[in-house]
Parts: C-alpha cells; sequence; structure tokens
C-alpha cells in the first residue's frame, strides 16, 4: 500500500506512478532492485578537460572544469588488473571530458587496443567524443583501425540530449522513499561501470560526480562479481539527475536544484582532494 505522501504525489499527478513506486523502499525490499550495474562493460574517464561548456553537462566540465587526467600508469594499472584476474571485458569505451585532448590519447589508444588483440579479441573498444573543432576531427581522424569513434558531432554549448543533471532527487519532494540501490539505465550495459583516476564507480558519471562533491569512496580494484556497490549508488544516484524521469523543455540554461547550487558554490572556494586509483 503506497505511503500517504505518495497516494497524494499520484492523486495530483506530480508522479508517474509505475516508474516511482517501483522504486519505492518497499517495493525494492519486496522486489529487489529495478537493474544491477553492468560488470561487462566499462567507460575509462581518462581527462576532464573539454572544449565546450555544454549547459547542464552531466561530468560538470562547465560548471566546475577541470583539466585533470587519468595518468598512462592507471590504464596500465587497469589493462593489467583486468588481465590478472582474467577481466575479457565485451567493451570498453575512452571518454572525458573530451577524450582526444588527452596529452598520451594515441598511447592510451594502443595500450587498450593491445589488450583487446593479445587478450579479448571480441571487446569493443570505443572512444566517445563531441567530434568539435578542426583539433578533435583531426585527432580522430588518427584513430587506428580497432577503435570505433562515437561522435555526438556537437556544434555548440546547446545539448537538447543532456537531462536536467543538476536536479538532485533529493530535493524533489516525489522522490522521498526512493530506493536508490534501483539506480538507472546509465550503469546498465547501455554504459557501464566506471573508472576514473580516483577508481571504480557504478558509472562513470558517479566518478565525475565524487570529483565535485569529495565522498572519495571509488573502489580501488576491479569491483567483486558480488559487489553490487549499492552504498555508491546510495549516495551518488540522490543527487544525480539522471536518476529521474522528467525533462524540461528549456534546455539552454542551467538548470540546478539547491543541493547542487550550494554544492558547486563550496566547490569554488574549495576543490576535494581525492585518493588515486
Amino acid at each position: 500500500m503506497a505511503s500517504p505522501l505518495v497516494s497524494f504525489l499520484l492523486k495530483f499527478r506530480l508522479i508517474k506512478p509505475r516508474y516511482i513506486l517501483r522504486r519505492h523502499r518497499i517495493a525494492t525490499a519486496i522486489l529487489g532492485p529495478v537493474q544491477s550495474h553492468s560488470r561487462d562493460h566499462i567507460e575509462l574517464n581518462i581527462t576532464e578537460k573539454c572544449n565546450l561548456r555544454c549547459y547542464n553537462c552531466d561530468m560538470s566540465c562547465r560548471q566546475a572544469p577541470s583539466a585533470e587526467d587519468m595518468t598512462v600508469d592507471q590504464v596500465v594499472k587497469f589493462i593489467e588488473e583486468s588481465k590478472a584476474i582474467g577481466k575479457k571485458w565485451k567493451r570498453i569505451r575512452l571518454l572525458g571530458g573530451e577524450p582526444t585532448l588527452h596529452p598520451q590519447i594515441h598511447e592510451i589508444v594502443a595500450l587498450i587496443l593491445a589488450y583487446k588483440s593479445d587478450f579479448a579479441p571480441d571487446c569493443l573498444v570505443q572512444i566517445a567524443s563531441n567530434g568539435h573543432g578542426k583539433k578533435v576531427q583531426s585527432i580522430l581522424a588518427e584513430m587506428p583501425e580497432g577503435i570505433e569513434v562515437d561522435s555526438t558531432d556537437k556544434d555548440g554549448n546547446l545539448n537538447h540530449d543532456f537531462s536536467p543533471f543538476n536536479i538532485a532527487p533529493r530535493d524533489c519532494l516525489s522522490y522521498r522513499g526512493t530506493d536508490y540501490r534501483n539506480g538507472c539505465f546509465i550503469m546498465t550495459e547501455t554504459c557501464g561501470m566506471g573508472l576514473s583516476r580516483s577508481g571504480y564507480y557504478q558509472c562513470i558519471v558517479a566518478s565525475g560526480l565524487d570529483r565535485v562533491v569529495g565522498y572519495d569512496n571509488g573502489r580501488k580494484s576491479i569491483p567483486a562479481e558480488t559487489d553490487e556497490l549499492d552504498d555508491l549508488k546510495e549516495v551518488y544516484c540522490q543527487i544525480c539527475g539522471h536518476y529521474r524521469i522528467t525533462k524540461p523543455k528549456d534546455m539552454d540554461k542551467e538548470i540546478q536544484s539547491p543541493f547542487w547550487q550550494e554544492t558547486y558554490a563550496y566547490w569554488k572556494k574549495s576543490k576535494p582532494e581525492l585518493s588515486k586509483y
């Protein structure tokens, strides 16, 4: 039976009932989480650099710009760790920021392709780029055979494909009582787990969240098959707009709920230091 709050919201059509109710703590306790994070697909956030400043960027490249990179040594560690446990990834995607802006992008691509060639021949290797500008396009044109280029071909800072990333569910009345272990589609095979210079997360967006909020709880090794990463889902999904399903029509400006207004203001004064993977 729905709580009085949920009943009120349903009565006045302030929530989409099937989505909200299925993710409520009671439904999740009975039926389990809606989905689990992928254990075979992973995205590497190799750089925070970006040549665009898209509104509502879900890696906060506009809201909290940074020029930090994953190191080549960290990519080597990821590959060696994967081999050591016999991990044959089905897909590895390189992204950022704008991944082509990493100063060692060609070396990183060569390392990932060598892993594919020597150890996981069925692994799909991709680079996800905004495709914007001559520099980015020239680097993409140099990508070797064996890597698939996934370009969005953006022409500016307006990206209507972005959702209202900075509307934190925790600030929304309709999401009171939700169980954030349900996660969203991003952590599934749609995108997969994420790895950044601060460790592994249920998705790459969570790594970008941690960069700003500074919880510093990324896993420092590949999560075990039995590790559901529930502690990460519970802290990051409640502040991530992707967990929600509504999308305003007007996305040509920043849209931020109170949590994010306060968090970005604090970030500008004191940027968190995260431990390294």
